[in-house]
């Protein structure tokens, strides 16, 4: 039997558009740890509901990779548990 880590369970379970997503967010942070984000502006280029958007963040804080809390109409909190686990993740995403 053989045991995944969770990046390779989260590589392995995005969609192709939750792996836009996550480098859509990914950009957006840059290196930064923690920061207030909103649906537009995750969404704005490349097309993405936010079904998919809250699909890719499941998997990502089931993965303990992120927290979110909701601010209402301010957007988001997303804050970075795992930096050096979700660049590898981008990294091997195809997109």
């Amino acid at each position: 039997m053989k045991l995944e880590t969770s990046t390779e369970i989260v590589i392995e379970t995005l969609s192709y558009m939750e792996s836009v997503a996550l480098k859509r967010f990914l950009e957006i942070m840059g290196e930064r740890k923690e920061a207030i984000i909103t649906g537009n502006e995750l969404s704005e280029k490349d097309g993405l509901t936010r079904s998919i958007i809250v699909y890719a963040f499941q998997k990502l804080k089931i993965a303990g990779l992120v927290r979110t809390q909701g601010l209402g109409m301010k957007g988001t909190r997303y804050e970075i548990l795992n930096a050096e686990a979700l660049h590898e993740i981008s990294s091997r995403l195809s997109v």
